[in-house]
């Protein structure tokens, strides 16, 4: 592809080691091709919009990617407010269209748009909703493309709207017709590189400001008060609680603060007894104000990245300024010092580490191996929870999890993303987060959020009916994080809220624990085929497949009882009623506060099993399968492992089970494939049809089973099966005579 102007630039390609060079008007290769990497072809063209500068209404500006072009001139649409690329097509055909650009106010409103078009009319395309700089990109069914129908030259006019209190920024553009490409910055599933949480990641994490006695009574609470609980964090004061984070000297001093923590060892332990992860949060800097001998050694050691500065922001730091180091991470000794002065925690009982100021590759690498080998319960499958900042590394996918960041408590956040104050989305945005396959952090497997919120940021909307909304969401993630800022009182721990919402956060929570057979699945299945567990729709916004078969509609609207649905092609269960529906439609759902809309999938099974305060409290040899009977077969490959080790890294010691429902009413339950450590020879099996009719006998393996071992629940139209002692690795089969 022809430039008919030059635009300067220099980009890696991603998943290669070519560059693309700039020279005249023409696009240049140069590669060095590995195998299985991309290749490129030449009809590509790419502008970054700061080297674009004749036209008036355009000025520089910044974003997170660096520096954009910024719209500042209100207006309608206007020639001041057009961007025009001179290109020339080689080849007629479609291209897809890759833009990076963000809307200062997030809005879905009209004036949240850009306009793509050719000069002559002949193609053209309209992209709304600008969230953040994050790549709009083809997808499936949504193609962000361009089909030019002939050769020739072209101009392509990017024309945006622009109203006061908005401005629009544009950072770099895409247009190629290669299917496959993928531009650097984009977070592309690898199966390859993803890396598995341990079991207990799958239940509900706790995070909070708290001393010692207050981590003792929080974990008692939640126990005590039976709220599922798997882990729990203390964050930053864990290094300050005195001065409540303020001094700089301690951050970071690998001692913690020893006045507000006497006793860490016991701490830990008790939680340890109640099956509950620990966790400390941590930097990557040392400061060296009332901390010399720690910092000298770092220093004169040259495990410093660079030259030591002077921290002059607040954070951390409660004097004018400090001499800081930022810990080289790249550097073998510099990480084996880090590793050595951090050990003694995980000697005392930490598990796993909340990583803050930087998500840097290195710094995840060495924080997740320390996890690893020095954690005392994880048998070497290590923790960490980190920010977005790598989103666009797949790498970082070695190193689960990551949390969405400083979410404001508050239903939605119009000025997101807001750089000033760090507030990284409100309710309504932290969903898009994980469900909009047009965000780069859709691709995140393992994704996590402060559930509740994480601070004000000057908002008054904190009330039970967001707390309850934002906890029935996050019991739908693959990483359910309960947390929120010192400044909360409620600190978002349930027992602070309504018995309403409590009881509440406890169904949801329990219902998590029940599907922990389903969920873990599909951590396997995200491994194994890089397909996310959440399936966003681009056409339908905020709801999303959660595995395959479950349909998850969260209400993200103050006071709002009912939303509009979009239900896949197929029949559908309304997961609390029962209601058999008819797919392919919207529809206008019920949604009382209590209630998120849910759904199942006609023709599929899903296991469950008994809800316990803790995953590892639970097992697996007790499963529940609720089978939703539809036109065609229904089958579920369960698949398990010990939920610690990293056998699975291998291939070995995952067992698989595969359960299908037939259309002659048959249940069968396979044989296990493969087995891991610890395993133990039977399950008991309890089975539930949902809307069939009441049979007349129920047989297992073709004898009968007497009437005790099932009911029928004839106004719901609900058969329960109950089989226990049964040998893993033999086939049995549940059939209904009808």
């Amino acid at each position: 592809m022809k430039l008919l102007r030059k635009h300067k630039n220099t980009w890696t390609q991603a998943k290669t080691s070519c560059l693309l060079f700039w020279i005249s008007a023409l696009v240049m290769f140069s590669c060095t091709q590995e195998p299985g990497k991309l290749e490129p072809k030449d009809t590509f063209i790419a502008v970054q919009f700061e080297d674009v500068s004749d036209h008036s209404a355009w000025t520089q500006g910044s974003r997170w990617t660096g520096n954009t072009l910024k719209l500042e001139a209100p207006g309608e649409y206007d020639p001041a407010n057009v961007i025009k690329i001179p290109l020339e097509i080689p080849t007629p055909g479609k291209y897809n269209f890759w833009l990076m650009a963000a809307l200062s106010k997030y809005n879905q409103g009209e004036e949240n748009l850009l306009r793509v078009k050719t000069s002559d009319d002949s193609i053209s395309m309209v992209l709304h909703t600008l969230r953040a700089n994050n790549w709009r990109h083809p997808v499936k069914d949504f193609p962000l493309s361009l089909d030019f129908k002939k050769a020739g030259a072209y101009e392509l006019t990017l024309h945006a709207k622009n109203v006061p209190g908005t401005n629009v920024h544009l950072d770099k553009m895409i247009l190629t017709n290669d299917e496959n490409f993928i531009p650097q910055g984009y977070a592309h599933t690898d199966s390859a590189e993803i890396v598995l949480p341990p079991a207990w990641a799958f239940g509900v994490i706790y995070g909070g400001y708290t001393n010692q006695a207050e981590t003792i009574e929080t974990v008692r609470r939640l126990v005590e008060e039976n709220y599922p609980a798997d882990a729990y964090w203390i964050d930053s004061w864990f290094w300050d609680y005195t001065t409540k984070g303020k001094h700089p000297g301690s951050y970071i001093d690998f001692e913690g603060d020893l006045d507000a923590y006497p006793d860490m060892e016991a701490m830990w332990k008790y939680m340890e007894n109640y099956k509950i992860k620990s966790g400390i949060w941590v930097w990557d800097a040392i400061q060296r104000f009332e901390n010399e001998e720690v910092f000298d050694t770092f220093h004169e050691s040259g495990f410093f990245k660079d030259e030591p500065f002077y921290n002059r922001r607040g954070w951390h730091n409660g004097v004018d300024s400090t001499l800081m180091g930022n810990i080289d991470f790249t550097n073998p000794a510099a990480v084996e010092k880090w590793k050595a002065m951090m050990k003694p925690f995980f000697d005392k009982g930490v598990d796993f580490l909340k990583l803050d100021r930087s998500s840097a590759l290195p710094y995840l690498e060495a924080s997740f191996e320390l996890t690893q080998e020095a954690g005392q319960e994880t048998q070497g499958r290590g923790y960490i929870m980190s920010h977005l900042h790598s989103t666009g590394e797949p790498a970082s996918k070695r190193y689960p999890a990551k949390w969405t960041g400083d979410a404001k408590i508050a239903w939605d956040q119009p000025d997101y993303p807001n750089t000033i104050n760090y507030a990284m989305g409100a309710f309504k945005e932290n969903i898009a987060m994980v469900s909009d396959p047009l965000l780069a952090t859709y691709d995140i497997p393992f994704l996590g959020n402060d559930t509740g919120g994480y601070n004000y940021f000057g908002s008054k909307d904190q009330s039970d009916e967001l707390y309850m909304r934002w906890v029935q969401f996050s019991m739908f993630n693959p990483i359910t994080n309960v947390f929120s800022t010192h400044q909360n009182p409620t600190a978002n721990m349930p027992f602070s809220f309504s018995e309403e919402a409590q009881e509440n956060f406890k169904y949801y929570a329990g219902l998590k624990s029940q599907l922990f057979p389903y969920i873990y699945t599909y951590a396997h299945v995200t491994r194994n085929t890089g397909e996310k567990m959440i399936r966003g729709f681009v056409e339908h916004g905020y709801q999303y497949l959660f595995g395959h078969e479950l349909l998850v509609a969260p209400i993200y609207e103050q006071s709002a009882t009912s939303r509009k649905v979009y239900l896949p092609t197929g029949k559908w269960y309304n997961y609390y009623s029962k209601e058999l529906l008819d797919g392919g439609q919207t529809l206008e759902v019920d949604a009382p506060t209590d209630r998120i809309p849910l759904f199942a999938r006609a023709g599929s099974i899903i296991p469950k099993r008994e809800a316990a305060r803790a995953i590892e409290l639970g097992s697996n040899d007790q499963l529940v399968l609720e089978i939703y009977p539809g036109n065609s077969k229904a089958t579920f490959r369960l698949l398990e492992d010990d939920g610690s080790s990293n056998d699975y890294l291998r291939g070995d010691n995952i067992a698989q089970t595969l359960f299908e429902y037939t259309g002659n009413n048959t249940l069968t339950i396979g044989a296990l494939e493969g087995q891991f450590k610890g395993m133990s020879p039977t399950r008991d099996i309890t089975a539930r049809f949902i809307q069939v009719e009441a049979p007349s006998s129920v047989s297992m393996n073709g004898n009968e089973l007497s009437s005790s071992a099932w009911s029928y629940d004839q106004e719901n139209k609900i058969l329960t099966v109950s089989a226990a002692g049964l040998d893993k690795k033999q086939m049995h089969e549940i059939t209904l005579v009808q």
